[in-house]
Parts: C-alpha cells; structure tokens; sequence
C-alpha cells in the first residue's frame, strides 16, 4: 500500500544499503579517496554513513602502474 506522495517501491529504494568501492593509484591517493567520499556524500538523496579502512594494493591486470589505495563506503 502506497504512502503519502510515493509508491511503496520508493520507500524500499530509499532503504536500501548500497556499498561503493573507492580506488586511486594517482596524485594523493589517500585525499583522493577521502575526497570521493566526501563528494559523494553530498550527493541529493545520498547519505554517506561509513567508510572502511584504506587497503594498499597491487595492480591487476596491467600491472605497469602505481599501487592502489581502495576502500569501500556505505550508502
């Protein structure tokens, strides 16, 4: 049954966790990741409540390039 102004779709969407890898291996990797999180978190509709540890690791694939610094930030 459909709330005020919206469908019960929408709610269920709204409550969703949404999980986002973040990565850089370029400039200031770890402001770059921070940053992203950040920026995203400013985002319409978008409420960034936690973010992991920032991991070092390994190209892969083509490996002919910097490390990585990745984290993961809930939605």
């Amino acid at each position: 049954m459909p709330l005020r102004g919206g469908s019960a779709c929408d709610i269920r969407i709204c409550m969703e966790r949404i999980f986002l890898g973040l990565g850089s291996n370029v400039g200031d990797r770890a402001a770059n990741i921070t940053e992203a999180y950040c920026l995203i978190g400013e985002i319409a509709g978008v409420r960034a409540v936690r973010m992991s540890s920032l991991i070092e690791t390994k190209p892969v694939g083509y490996e002919d390039q910097p490390d990585f610094i990745n984290a993961v930030m809930e939605n």
